[in-house]
């Protein structure tokens, strides 16, 4: 029970940087990680968070990768983002923590025993090849069947 506490409580303390990138995306980046009244997670929402990574440049936090288990799913899932602006976005910054949300999966997947999935709308290209670079494979039939979502697995 610590443990699961422990992790709340520091999901909660990062959640203002966290909510500083959201706030700089557009209101359709906004939508997609399923902000809801302006918020990406509430505080009980951030108990299914599992994982944080979160990314600065100086003092500024630029990208943020949240892993997620959600009761009942068979599944562990990814939300990523990264600040507004020409001189945040192109830099590998995404790929950096998408890289160590990769290998912390790698190093503890044996603790939760599912699979990790990145969701990502099909539009958004650079989310569809980050996925691809860090070393997850296409589901084919899951996106061949759906007109929205692509899903990538590892």
């Amino acid at each position: 029970m610590y443990d699961l506490r422990n992790r709340a409580l520091q999901i909660a303390k990062s959640k203002p940087f966290v909510d500083d990138i959201v706030n700089s995306l557009s209101p359709e980046e906004k939508k997609m990680l399923g902000t809801s009244n302006g918020e990406y997670l509430s505080l009980n929402g951030g108990e299914c968070v599992i994982k944080r990574f979160i990314y600065f440049v100086g003092r500024v936090p630029v990208t943020f990768c949240d892993v997620f288990n959600n009761t009942g799913d068979n599944y562990i899932d990814v939300a990523i983002a990264t600040r507004n602006g020409q001189e945040f976005r192109g830099h590998g910054f995404g790929y950096r923590l998408a890289n160590q949300m990769i290998n912390w999966y790698k190093l503890n997947n044996e603790l939760y025993d599912k699979q990790l999935i990145w969701m990502t709308q099909k539009y958004n290209i650079p989310s569809n090849k980050l996925a691809l670079k860090i070393g997850m494979v296409e589901d084919k039939e899951y996106n061949m069947s759906s007109l929205e979502w692509n899903c990538y697995k590892i």
